[in-house]
């Protein structure tokens, strides 16, 4: 039978090899991780600045961790860091984010490819990094992540990407470059189901949904059984109504995809948004593959925020410096959005309604959630509770 996954983070870094020689251990490799780990959640940016977080948080991290010779320097952190094995520290962090944040069925995981600002570095002749990244939104996290090979592309390492990731139960949303025969059906082969955006790069299907919704959204679907919801925002100076529209019909899915090429398509999604800034009216249509069956308002309320901006793929305020080596410039400023509706019937005729009270969005990702001062003292109280109950399992192992 097999041995439970080890969940507590010492344990997972516990089971990596030390790179250096008996006499030059003076602190164990599970606290130099754990140490480094902690404090890059909590916004450390570099060794001078782990070494300090661990100084000032010395008297809470000996709840669980040995620390026999105190806190390491930074110096301590850098040639420790320079030798490990690289490959086998991202396995076990990616072991760890898997085991500590539990999945729930449905949950929806976004796959997207983002090429990140100031990674290039011209001295050397590196362009800059693009990252394809999975991120969870019900956790606000990004689960894993691996780069573009230069000379390849984002269909290459999506499939790289999925294999890295335990999905049974999850939902894959992809965008039109993610939007593969190819990529579907590994998807589906590891129990998940997907949303896929298309457009025109699959000219046969998408130029027969397209031809599907103009006939059908004049008579509002009849005649077909269908699911429709909408959505009102309002940010950035803007109102965006959003109108979904979402239907497993066997008829149309054959007429769509009389080959039935696309592994388990199950239904089909249109999306179609309007945009209202001042006196300036946009519109625009957007077409979804689902391999979910629809269920009232569900599909509709997924695909209806599908393909606008996201997270940056290592949170708000991230960016590379020079060399690539990770910088936090600190939380963005909120952002405030107009609270959204859903209605279960398409809305009659009329202006788009203005009324509202504005709120605050929810937070960032996880480095602002978690983030923590390091330049005194001062902790801040939710930030020290979230990490108390990262630690927890690692005092029980203490214990």
């Amino acid at each position: 039978m097999d041995s439970p996954m080890p969940s507590s983070l010492v344990e997972i870094l516990g089971t990596l090899e030390d790179p250096r020689v008996d006499r030059t251990q003076l602190h164990p490799l599970t606290d130099i991780l754990v140490l480094s780990v902690l404090a890059v959640i909590c916004g450390a940016d570099s060794f001078v600045a782990i070494a300090l977080f661990g100084r000032i948080h010395e008297e809470w991290l000996r709840t669980f961790l040995e620390l026999p010779n105190g806190i390491p320097s930074h110096d301590t952190l850098g040639r420790v860091f320079a030798r490990l094995d690289a490959s086998g520290f991202e396995e076990g962090f990616r072991d760890w984010v898997q085991a500590a944040f539990a999945r729930t069925d449905g949950q929806v995981v976004a796959v997207d490819g983002k090429c990140l600002r100031g990674s290039h570095d011209r001295g050397r002749g590196l362009g800059p990094l693009h990252l394809v990244s999975a991120w969870a939104q019900a956790n606000r996290l990004v689960l894993a992540q691996t780069a573009v090979d230069d000379k390849s592309n984002e269909i290459t390492a999506i499939p790289e990407l999925l294999r890295m990731l335990v999905l049974k139960g999850c939902i894959v949303t992809l965008d039109a470059m993610g939007c593969q025969k190819a990529i579907a059906r590994p998807i589906r082969k590891q129990g998940a189901d997907y949303v896929l955006r298309l457009r025109d790069n699959h000219p046969g299907i998408h130029a027969r949904l397209r031809d599907i919704f103009a006939l059908e959204r004049a008579g509002n679907f009849a005649g077909y059984a269908h699911d429709y919801a909408d959505t009102v925002g309002k940010d950035h100076g803007r109102i965006e109504t959003r109108r979904c529209w979402t239907t497993g019909d066997p008829a149309l899915l054959a007429h769509a995809d009389p080959d039935r090429a696309w592994c388990d398509l199950a239904s089909l999604v249109w999306v179609e948004s309007e945009r209202r800034c001042g006196d300036r009216v946009t519109t625009g249509v957007r077409i979804f593959i689902p391999a979910c069956r629809p269920r009232p308002g569900s599909n509709c309320r997924r695909c209806a925020g599908t393909g606008h901006r996201e997270r940056p793929p290592l949170g708000h305020g991230y960016r590379l410096r020079r060399g690539r080596q990770p910088h936090s410039h600190g939380p963005c400023r909120p952002q405030h959005g107009h609270p959204e509706t859903h209605r279960s019937q398409p809305p009659a005729a009329g202006p788009i309604a203005q009324g509202g009270h504005r709120q605050q969005a929810p937070g960032g990702g996880l480095g602002q959630e978690l983030s923590v001062p390091i330049d005194g003292p001062r902790t801040q109280p939710q930030a020290q509770t979230n990490l108390d109950a990262i630690a927890q399992p690692c005092r029980a192992k203490a214990a």
